[in-house]
């Protein structure tokens, strides 16, 4: 039931919301640190591998990266998301 209504409410949410507490999940799942305060996802994700995880389009995904990107929030360094 819990996860049944943190995922509707999370579809309340814009693209880069979701996608953001998806990354989160994701680091808290197999994020190494590689250096201080600074997260690298484990394994590469493809945009439509996030895309169908937050139920949205490709271009959402890849809309909610640059604006993540332009907020300083996170960044792509050879495809591996830098949080």
């Amino acid at each position: 039931l819990r996860e049944s209504v943190v995922a509707r409410m999370e579809q309340r949410l814009r693209a880069s919301e979701r996608l953001a507490i998806a990354i989160d999940r994701e680091l808290s799942a197999g994020g190494l640190e590689c250096d201080a305060g600074r997260w690298v996802l484990g394994r590469a994700v493809t945009q439509g591998e996030w895309a169908s995880r937050i139920g949205v389009t490709r271009e959402h995904v890849n809309r909610s990266f640059r604006e993540l990107r332009s907020e300083r929030c996170l960044e792509l360094v050879g495809g591996a998301v830098v949080v």
